[in-house]
């Protein structure tokens, strides 16, 4: 009979854990879920941006490169100083102008 219990026992132990890994796994899907619905909307709201950028037919260079600023600050990478921008401009228009 003591056999009998420990089996039993261990019987409830085990469908006590499956039940916890069960929740566990259920709250692991449901961050993800979460994070898929915000990672979603961040890249609409990205994507939105840059096509509000394209159909903008009056913005100038510098418009242009101000929105685009804007919507890298939104992905979070640092957008170029447009002193280094100029610089790579003269450096590539020089090299244009040796050839």
């Amino acid at each position: 009979m003591a056999t009998a219990n420990v089996i039993g026992i261990g019987s409830q132990v085990d469908i006590d854990l499956q039940n916890r890994q069960e929740l566990t796994g259920d709250r692991r899907m449901s961050k993800l879920d979460r994070a898929t619905n915000s990672l979603t909307q961040h890249n609409f709201d990205v994507t939105e941006a840059l096509r509000r950028i394209r159909l903008d037919t009056h913005l100038s260079s510098d418009g242009m490169r101000a929105a685009l600023d804007e919507v890298i600050a939104m992905v979070g990478v640092h957008p170029i100083p447009n002193t280094i921008l100029k610089l790579a401009d003269t450096a590539s228009s020089s090299s244009r102008r040796e050839r």
